[in-house]
């Protein structure tokens, strides 16, 4: 099974496409940026993401050209013919051009793109070493974004294996650092996608938890897309529930939306399964080479159990349990648990080494004060033995 990470919130995901300008660029640069973002991954891209960055270079609009080279790197991620080297290169110009103009955000969401483009291609490993390498800078700069972030895409791993406890634990850590945090890079992400995904980590069967998260996750929209992504979420929900009607004007919204790029290339194939059951038709294709979340496989288990296909919602499950139970899942699994355990005995070791800094610097300073009583009290008994010596009219002994 192909490694499906869908991660809400990613930079342009939450609110790319959303009207009045979010990003506070020039209105020409913004109307550019999203002429690129429409052609992501296909013909014609580079064409439009070059007229983006002329736009900003003749506006001297330093974060557009940022973003240009975002817009790169997320077409180097979604492009089919892309080499591993290709990414990894966009990554390090985006790093680079970010640092040097102060851009905290897409710095780290460098990252974000470049893991989950190894997650999505099967290689974990190098995945979870880009994640390692960037909770080590953030924790190093003392980036309350940074380390926010790593959390946030630890939760997305986890839930992407229905590993639903601990993808909620970090999920919580998330939005209550975001509630707390003072951070203006952190405060313009969109918290809808969080309680999204929060909704995500259950089973059909917890459907009062589902429709809860929802819930919160609609009342926190900000940007259409937003939009879109509960509205599927809705729509499986009411599929899972028996309820077609609702399932049908949740999906007409989603696949008729202007922002229905926000639905996913992983999620369609879903409402068309969903759409061939609730018509009492079978299936063209096997399963097995349509590329389905975990998520998505409990979700369709129910649906076909509902619609009396016994055998195809064992199947979904076989697949579900299959998927939880391979060899990658558990490198996976595994490794995230390692990851943590380091990213909580470097904030250990980052912890005390500020107490030993502190320590020192306590330390140095008492010695220097007890440095400058003894003087002081040896200047203090010389000058009493003089006093005494004169009082007796003699001299110092020789």
């Amino acid at each position: 099974m192909p490694l499906i990470i869908a991660l809400a919130g990613l930079l342009l995901s939450a609110g790319l496409l959303a009207q009045n300008n979010p990003y506070q660029i020039h209105d020409d640069c913004y109307q550019a940026m999203l002429k690129a973002d429409e052609l992501v991954g296909k013909e014609g891209f580079q064409e439009a993401n070059e007229t983006l960055l002329q736009t900003a270079l003749g506006k001297n609009d330093q974060k557009a050209q940022v973003i240009y080279f975002v817009e790169r790197l997320r077409d180097a991620c979604a492009r089919d013919d892309s080499e591993d080297s290709d990414v990894l290169s966009c990554q390090e110009n985006l790093k680079h051009i970010a640092k040097s103009l102060g851009f905290e955000q897409y710095f780290y969401q460098s990252y974000q793109y470049a893991s989950t483009y190894f997650f999505n291609h099967g290689q974990n490993l190098r995945a979870l070493e880009l994640m390692q390498e960037m909770s080590n800078i953030a924790i190093q700069d003392g980036s309350e974004y940074g380390k926010w972030l790593y959390q946030r895409l630890l939760a997305g791993y986890y839930n992407e294996y229905g590993t639903g406890a601990p993808a909620r634990a970090h999920l919580a850590k998330t939005i209550q650092v975001y509630l707390s945090s003072g951070d203006p890079t952190l405060k313009r992400q969109s918290l809808s996608p969080f309680y999204l995904e929060y909704a995500r980590t259950f089973p059909p069967s917890r459907a009062d938890s589902i429709a809860y998260y929802l819930d919160r996750a609609e009342d926190a929209i900000v940007v259409a897309s937003d939009s879109v992504r509960c509205a599927v979420e809705r729509a499986k929900l009411a599929a899972a529930q028996g309820n077609k009607e609702q399932y049908k004007r949740y999906r007409d919204f989603c696949l008729n939306s202007p922002y229905k790029r926000a639905v996913g290339r992983y999620t369609a194939p879903t409402l068309q399964i969903i759409d061939t059951l609730l018509e009492g038709g079978s299936l063209s294709q096997s399963i097995d080479s349509v590329r389905i979340t975990l998520h998505n496989l409990r979700v369709l288990s129910e649906v076909a159990r509902n619609t009396g296909h016994t055998e195809l919602a064992l199947e979904f499950m076989e697949r579900y349990a299959q998927g939880k139970e391979n060899d990658i899942a558990a490198v996976m699994e595994a490794n995230v648990a390692e990851m943590e355990t380091r990213f909580k005995t470097a904030r250990l070791e980052e912890e005390v080494a500020t107490k030993n800094r502190q320590v020192e610097r306590i330390t140095r300073t008492v010695l220097i004060l007890l440095t400058g009583f003894l003087l002081a009290a040896l200047l203090a008994l010389f000058y009493h033995t003089r006093q005494i010596e004169k009082s007796r009219g003699g001299q110092p002994k020789k």
